[in-house]
Formats: C-alpha cells, sequence, structure tokens
C-alpha cells in the first residue's frame, strides 16, 4: 500500500507492476523452453509471497520476540 497526494492510502500498483515486470524480462534470457509470461508470472507470484511474508514477520516481530522470551 502507498499514499496518494491527499495522504489516503492505495494500492501501490507501480510496484507490482514493476515486479511482474521484472520477473518477466529476467526470464526472456533463460533458454526456449522457458517462457516470460508462464515462467515469468509464476517466479513474480513467488516473489509477493514471500514479500508479503517477509512483511509479516518484520511488522509483528516485536510480539513473536516477546513470546519466545517467556
Amino acid at each position: 500500500m502507498t499514499y496518494n497526494n491527499d495522504g489516503k492510502t492505495r494500492p501501490a500498483f507501480a510496484s507490482l507492476g514493476a515486479t511482474y515486470a521484472g520477473s518477466m524480462i529476467t526470464t526472456l534470457w533463460l533458454p526456449k523452453r522457458y517462457t516470460a509470461l508462464g515462467d515469468g508470472v509464476r517466479d513474480a507470484n513467488l516473489q509477493v509471497a514471500f514479500g508479503g511474508m517477509f512483511n509479516l514477520v518484520e511488522e509483528f516481530w516485536p510480539e513473536i520476540k516477546r513470546l519466545f522470551k517467556r
């Protein structure tokens, strides 16, 4: 999520689009059995999923750390 000029939150379409475009472009130099649309989108999905999981851990790390200190 990002903020617009009014300070309201909105989806960060540019970041998401850059993730997919970058994954598709990097797939282009691979052998012919790899396709930019199929493998590039799959790789971008993995990147978005792992990034989301990392952000969740980062967000709630103080609470997680407190659980393990008991």
